[in-house]
């Protein structure tokens, strides 16, 4: 009993920050800001992205 009233509490973890990206783009505006979300993802102190979805646009081939 004694030795775990000694034991000293678990560090706190770190914070962290990600970035969830969607299925895009869809035209060629959107293929024009994911440019720019891309550059302002590369800004941020990002530990990781998470991509759900592809980078074709609409119905166009993904080969």
């Amino acid at each position: 009993m004694l030795l775990a009233a000694c034991a000293s509490p678990p560090r706190p973890q770190p914070e962290f920050s990600f970035a969830l990206l969607g299925d895009v783009p869809y035209s060629h505006a959107q293929a024009n800001l994911l440019d720019a979300l891309v550059d302002q993802m590369n800004r941020e102190p990002l530990a990781f992205v998470v991509h759900v979805g592809d980078i074709t646009s609409g119905q166009g081939p993904c080969g």
